[in-house]
């Protein structure tokens, strides 16, 4: 089932970078429309760390190498789908966690910035501001500073990513002119597996991909 069509999506061109970086030349898209959350109880999967028994995750973000969302992280969560069964608008309206939290810090090894989960309305992470709080984080372009910081070997898997990504897309020369985003750090690996605990709180996850 496509999540497409569930919500209707208005592309914000955000331009408050400076410049956009282009690996050949060193040169240095919106939330979607939602109704308001709806907390529902649905089963929660994957254990957080031992301090906190009580944080679980919502089923359709948990760690597995057979997700429940076909997600890719370079296209808007519009665009996801699952075969799931039972789901539903409501889906992703509800929260991440079986106890709400207000929001979630995701990590990654293969990037060096942080990204910040935040509820929308003030009231609690849902599964939808996860997947949508992925992919705008994602969008933002890098500096030349963050692509000179990869040894020589991370710096060609990152063009190839993002020469690659930009074929896929469906106007290669915007993105092309817009230059290397964060999901280009991924080198490709952009399919959504899941997120898995760590020690460092109930609030701090680290997101895989595969």
């Amino acid at each position: 089932m496509s999540v497409l069509g569930i919500f209707s999506t208005t592309q914000i061109m955000r331009r408050n970078q400076d410049h956009f970086f282009h690996p050949a030349t060193l040169h240095g898209p919106g939330p979607l429309s939602l109704p308001g959350p709806m907390l529902v109880q649905v089963p929660y999967i994957t254990k957080p760390p031992k301090f906190n028994p009580s944080i679980y995750l919502h089923y359709l973000l948990r760690f597995t190498h057979s997700p429940s969302v076909n997600f890719d992280l370079t296209l808007p969560p519009a665009n996801t789908s699952t075969n799931h069964r039972g789901f539903s608008r409501h889906t992703l309206l509800e929260s991440a966690t079986k106890t709400p939290l207000s929001a979630l810090t995701l990590i990654s090894p293969h990037l060096s910035w942080s990204i910040e989960v935040t509820a929308p309305y003030g009231t609690y992470v849902t599964v939808h501001d996860v997947l949508d709080g992925i992919y705008r984080s994602l969008r933002a372009n890098i500096s030349s500073n963050d692509f000179r910081a990869l040894r020589q070997k991370d710096q060609n898997r990152v063009t190839i990513a993002f020469e690659q990504r930009c074929l896929r897309s469906k106007k290669p020369e915007y993105e092309r002119r817009m230059g290397v985003r964060r999901v280009d750090f991924l080198m490709g690996y952009t399919m959504f597996t899941g997120l898995t605990a760590t020690n460092k709180g109930h609030d701090v996850w680290v997101l895989n991909t595969e």
